[in-house]
C-alpha cells in the first residue's frame, strides 16, 4: 500500500466482495487483515483456469459450451446489479473455474463501484478490448457490464474481436464508433439465435441495451437452446491464438514492470498530485509536460503526442490519474530497450532468438 488512496481502493474492493459474498458464481472472500504496510486478503482458491483457457483445454467446443458460460456471466451480472454494484472490468480473465473445474466464478472487483439507480459514472476504467463506448465518453452506468459480456461472447463464437486495430488507439476508435459485423466466415455456421443475443448485448445506446435479467430470458440461453455440434476448427484455433498472445503480452509487461522500483511509482503519484492543484483528478497536456519535467523524463513532442492521443480517448484534453499512470509508465523505463530485451530473453527459454 503506497498511500491513503491505495488503501481506500483496497477496502472498497473488500467491501464489494463482502456484499456479494455467497453467490455461487462469485469468488468468495474468506478473510482479510492488515499490518502497518499491507492489507492481506484471502480468497477462495480457483485453480480450474479462466473462461477461455477452459475451452481451449477441451480441444474443441460448441455454441452450447459458449452459451453456458454466457449464462453464468449474466447470472453473476444480474446479482451484481441487484446488489447495486457495477463491476466495470469484465473480461475472460476475470471469470475463473473453481478447483473442480465445473463452477465458473467472477473475480477481481478492483474497479467495481456501488451505485444507485439512475447514477452515471464519469471515471473511465476497464480493459480496452472489452470497454464500452460510453465508458470512453465518461458518462455511463452499470450496463457497461453487458457490453463487455457481449464482446466476450463475440470472441467465444468467432475467435475474433468485434472492434480491432493494429494499435490500442485504433481499437478504442473502433469501439467509440461501435460498428462491427458478422461477415467473417467464422460466423457462417453460427446460429441466428446466437447472433441475436450478441447483437442485443452490443446495442450501442445503453438506454436500449437489455438488462442481464432480460437477456437471461433469451432462447439461446435456455436448456438445449444452443447447438451442440463443435464449432469450425478455425474458431478454436483463432481463440487459442488470441488467448496465447494476450498471455505473452501480459507476461512481457509484467517482466518489464518488475524492474520498476516501488519508489518510482510513488514519485509518479506524488508528481500527479502536485500538478493537480484544483484536486479535480484531471490533468491537461500542458500540466502533463510539467509533471514529466519533474520526473526528469525527456520525451520528444511527437512521442508525447502519440501517448497522449492513446490515453485521452474521448479527446476532451484531460486525463485522470489512472490514464496518467499508464501513460507515464508507457513513457518511462518499463519500455526501454534494456527492459524489453530482458523480457524477451526470459521468455525465449531455448535461446534461439524466436
Amino acid at each position: 500500500i503506497l498511500n491513503d488512496k491505495d488503501k481506500i481502493a483496497v477496502w472498497n474492493e473488500i467491501t464489494v466482495m463482502q456484499v456479494l459474498n455467497g453467490h455461487p458464481h462469485v469468488v468468495e472472500i474468506k478473510d482479510y487483515f492488515e499490518d502497518d504496510e499491507n492489507v492481506f486478503v484471502a480468497l477462495e482458491l480457483c485453480t480450474g483456469g479462466d473462461m477461455f483457457n477452459s475451452l481451449i483445454k477441451q480441444g474443441h467446443y460448441s455454441e452450447a459450451d459458449a452459451a453456458r458460460r454466457c449464462r453464468v456471466m449474466l447470472e453473476a451480472i444480474k446479482y451484481f446489479h441487484e446488489s447495486g454494484v457495477a463491476h466495470r472490468d469484465l473480461k475472460p480473465e476475470n471469470f475463473l473455474f473453481d478447483e473442480t473445474g465445473e463452477v465458473l466464478k467472477a473475480t477481481d472487483f478492483g474497479l467495481a463501484a456501488f451505485y444507485k439507480q439512475g447514477h452515471k459514472f464519469d471515471l473511465p476504467c476497464g480493459t480496452p478490448l472489452y470497454i464500452a463506448p460510453e465508458v470512453l465518453r465518461k458518462f455511463y452506468d452499470e450496463k457497461c457490464d453487458i457490453w463487455s459480456t457481449g464482446v466476450i461472447t463475440y470472441v467465444m463464437l468467432s475467435g475474433r474481436l468485434p472492434f480491432h486495430g493494429k494499435t490500442l488507439q485504433k481499437i478504442l476508435d473502433a469501439t467509440l464508433e461501435g460498428t462491427y459485423d458478422m461477415n467473417h466466415p467464422a460466423w457462417d455456421a453460427i446460429s441466428e439465435s446466437a447472433k441475436d443475443i450478441v447483437n442485443k448485448m452490443l446495442t450501442y445506446d445503453p438506454y436500449f441495451r437489455p438488462t442481464a435479467a432480460e437477456l437471461l430470458e433469451h432462447p439461446w440461453l435456455a436448456p438445449n437452446g444452443a447447438p451442440t455440434s463443435p464449432l469450425v476448427q478455425s474458431v478454436f484455433e483463432n481463440l487459442k491464438t488470441f488467448t496465447e498472445m494476450n498471455k505473452l503480452k501480459k507476461r512481457a509487461i509484467q517482466m518489464m514492470a518488475s524492474n520498476l522500483p516501488m519508489e518510482d511509482i510513488e514519485k509518479v503519484k506524488q508528481a500527479f498530485e502536485r500538478a493537480d492543484e484544483d484536486n479535480s483528478g484531471l490533468l491537461s497536456l500542458a500540466e502533463m509536460r510539467k509533471v514529466l519535467e519533474r520526473l526528469k523524463l525527456e520525451i520528444d513532442e511527437e512521442e508525447l503526442q502519440r501517448i497522449w492521443s492513446t490515453y485521452d480517448v474521448d479527446e476532451n484534453g484531460e486525463i485522470d490519474y489512472e490514464e496518467f499512470l499508464a501513460a507515464t509508465i508507457d513513457l518511462s523505463r518499463v519500455r526501454t530497450l534494456e527492459n524489453i530485451k530482458m523480457a524477451f530473453a526470459r521468455l525465449d527459454r531455448d535461446g534461439d532468438g524466436k
